[in-house]
């Protein structure tokens, strides 16, 4: 969950499509990236002004790879993804 007044999803969403040009799309919902390596979901909230995105790799470090991907091309949301992906490690 990232907050739109550090991110707005229009630009998370050119920024994931410049990232992955190859990855298949689907547009239901929100944007969902296939990669060879798993897949990126990011989807704009309607009742919070957050946007939601949800990497899921096909094993540890195909998920590593793409978090990877993800922090660089989005470093005004780093330490959120950061913290968030630390979180669920926790569980």
């Amino acid at each position: 969950r990232l907050p739109v007044a550090l991110i707005s999803y229009g630009d998370l969403k050119t920024r994931l499509l410049g990232l992955f040009p190859d990855a298949g799309r689907v547009t239901v919902d929100g944007l969902r990236l296939e990669t060879a390596d798993g897949f990126i979901l990011a989807r704009e909230s309607v009742t919070e002004p957050v946007v939601t995105m949800r990497v899921e790799g096909l094993n540890r470090d195909a998920f590593n790879g793409l978090i990877e991907k993800c922090l660089r091309a989005l470093p005004e949301v780093s330490s959120k993804i950061c913290e968030q992906v630390g979180q669920m490690e926790g569980q």
